[in-house]
């Protein structure tokens, strides 16, 4: 009996042995959150009553807290943002609009999360001229750096004044140093009104395009971190999170917004 007992205890000690080499012989599938950087553009991810904050920020921010991740969100000027999504994996970079280029450099698009009415904005006072006369005479439009739309301007030959940020393209028109400012039905107003001006100061001279923005992985991004990501803002899509949200950024705005799986967020065209 008590050889038996040996025998068994022999091989309970190799079944363990045994056990734990397999354990450590298996892959384990884990991978690190996430970076989230954006830079400021009222109203998608902008500071606001002393926080970072925004349509798009809020959605980052949901669905980084409903799976349970912690990291920061960087705010950095867009072309500072963009470059580290471009050379770094396992980054999620907002609001961005899905270009060609973007999309042949290996970015991955969430969304959409907003659809706005892009263009060429001027003072409520100028007498704007007709869009090939800008460019044909190389009047200067201001547009924030590396932006896409600052980038299909120049494309199409129009001489573009590439600043850091939004904010600064609209003091530079508000104060005559520029007659023609790059922004979006969406975003022009809540910039203007940061800066202490009214929506009525400024208007659209012509659009530039309407488009939808995402959240956006940078290339060579882990294909597990990007559907574990698509997966928790479809839970956010089946809850009542946007309907909450559309009224209350549509209170602190002071805009008829709406909210669809296919648009985004969307100013109500009345």
């Amino acid at each position: 009996m008590a050889k038996l007992t040996k025998i068994k205890r022999h091989y309970s000690a190799v079944y363990v042995v045994l056990f734990i080499v397999f354990l450590l012989a298996v892959p384990i599938r884990s991978h690190p959150e996430p970076r989230f950087v954006t830079s400021s553009e009222p109203p998608t991810n902008y500071s606001y009553a002393g926080s970072f904050t925004g349509t798009t920020t809020e959605i980052v921010k949901a669905v980084r807290d409903h799976l349970g991740w912690t990291k920061p969100i960087e705010v950095y000027p867009w072309s500072r943002a963009y470059r580290i999504a471009l050379y770094t994996p396992d980054i999620v970079i907002f609001t961005a609009g899905k270009t060609e280029e973007r999309k042949a450099l290996g970015f991955t698009f969430i969304g959409p999360v907003s659809t706005r009415k892009h263009g060429v904005f001027t003072r409520a006072d100028h007498q704007a001229a007709q869009p090939e006369l800008i460019k044909s005479s190389q009047t200067p439009i201001a547009a924030m750096r590396s932006d896409w739309r600052s980038l299909l301007l120049e494309k199409q030959g129009n001489k573009v004044l590439n600043l850091a940020e939004h904010s600064q393209g609209l003091q530079m028109l508000m104060r005559g140093r520029v007659d023609y400012w790059v922004s979006s039905d969406l975003e022009a107003p809540v910039i203007a009104k940061s800066l202490g001006y009214k929506a009525a100061d400024i208007k659209m001279v012509w659009i530039i395009k309407e488009s939808k923005s995402y959240m956006a992985f940078s290339p060579d991004s882990s294909t597990d971190l990007i559907k574990t990501w698509q997966s928790a803002f479809r839970y956010l899509q089946e809850s009542d999170f946007f309907a909450q949200e559309v009224k209350r950024w549509s209170h602190i705005l002071g805009i008829e917004l709406n909210y669809s799986q296919n648009s985004g967020y969307f100013i109500v065209q009345k």
